[in-house]
């Protein structure tokens, strides 16, 4: 085995040594990366459960859906024009009806 000098050489040999260490080591932080990704996930999940729950359980007549999003002025039609279709089609069992609202605001720097 070549001798290694220096804080790596060290770091390598002691790694070497203690390799059940250094595995107990890996397979923690996988562990811990693992499950903080998927407390995101499932917190995503339950709120859109949630949110699945309380449309269905609404009566049809009162339930409501808004779109809003910042856009050019020019591009409004074009955006209306792709997502309106799709909003009919997916309120068309209940017989809602689908409105445009725009606002301007200014902003400043």
């Amino acid at each position: 085995m070549a001798i290694r000098a220096g804080l790596a050489g060290a770091v390598v040999q002691r790694s070497l040594a203690d390799w059940p260490v250094v595995l107990a080591a890996w397979l923690l932080l996988v562990s811990a990366t693992t499950l903080l990704a998927t407390g995101v996930v499932y917190g995503d999940a339950v709120a859109s459960g949630g949110l699945h729950r309380a449309l269905f359980a609404a009566p049809p007549a009162t339930r409501a859906l808004e779109v809003a999003l910042s856009a050019d002025p020019a591009a409004i039609d074009t955006l209306d024009a792709a997502i309106r279709p799709e909003l009919q089609s997916a309120m068309a069992s209940t017989g809602g009806a689908s409105m445009r609202a725009a606002s301007s605001r200014s902003s400043t720097i």
